[in-house]
């Protein structure tokens, strides 16, 4: 039996209502700033970001975390 690497459960990503009109809960975040909070700071280990679970358990409609995430 292989066994994965650990995961760790990252804190809450916050940011600021920066865009649009005020108060909109509208801004842009950068998913990767978790990646080592998730992965522990291991190394070789890749995180994907998706915005439903059943997008990430069919692997489709990766969010592109080179790019900023507008929720």
């Amino acid at each position: 039996m292989e066994i994965g690497p650990q995961i760790f459960e990252p804190t809450p990503l916050t940011q600021c209502d920066d865009l649009g009109a005020p108060n909109d809960e509208v801004t842009l975040f950068d998913l990767t700033a978790k990646n080592d909070e998730i992965t522990g700071g291991a190394l070789g280990l890749t995180v994907q970001y998706y915005e439903t679970q059943t997008d990430a358990e069919a692997d489709v409609n990766e969010i592109d975390p080179d790019t900023a995430y507008q929720n």
